[in-house]
């Protein structure tokens, strides 16, 4: 259309036999109405096509082949992200949800520093991520929360408070008033 606006030319002869066809019928013409109807179907074919999952549960992967396409199911991505975390010291219980761009860890805490078991559930997951190759890396939230149960680490002292031998001592014939 561009081209016969623009440069004057004449227009394309299958668009000037279908509107001289479109000219002489009406809209309630059978050809009309069946060709109506078809668009109409596959309209609603296209949009049952975009509602319905098709390869959304899985995770693409990038191959080594450009020919190849892989893929796994998030649910085992998840189950090896969990695997990972649950081996990390201190962690227990672990929740694990994968997504097409977005890996979000739920760790609790039992024992332990949580700076440091932040950083190994982080370390833990990226690692396992990076073993299954994504073709996009998807962003990774980490929240580690302490359990009920949660006994924080003590610091480490060079030696043990020992007790005062002077306060602790008795002499023959004192009683213990207190």
């Amino acid at each position: 259309m561009i081209k016969a606006r623009a440069a004057h030319r004449p227009a394309a002869a299958w668009r000037t036999a279908t509107l001289d066809w479109l000219s002489g019928h009406g809209p309630g013409d059978t050809p009309v109405v069946l060709v109506g109807a078809g668009l109409a179907l596959f309209g609603l074919w296209l949009t049952v096509l975009t509602v319905t999952p098709g390869r959304r549960r899985l995770l693409t992967l990038s191959s080594p082949g450009t020919g190849l396409d892989a893929a796994a199911d998030r649910s085992a991505v998840a189950a090896s992200v969990r695997d990972a975390v649950a081996e990390v010291a201190g962690v227990g219980p672990a929740r694990v949800r994968v997504r097409r761009r977005r890996v979000v860890v739920r760790a609790g805490l039992a024992f332990g520093d949580r700076a440091t078991a932040h950083a190994d559930v982080t370390a833990a997951t990226r690692r396992v991520l990076a073993g299954w190759r994504p073709r996009r890396a998807p962003r990774v939230r980490i929240m580690v929360r302490t359990e009920p149960v949660w006994q924080p680490t003590l610091p480490k002292t060079e030696e043990p408070p020992r007790p005062d031998p002077v306060a602790t001592a008795y002499t023959l014939g004192e009683e213990d008033e207190g």
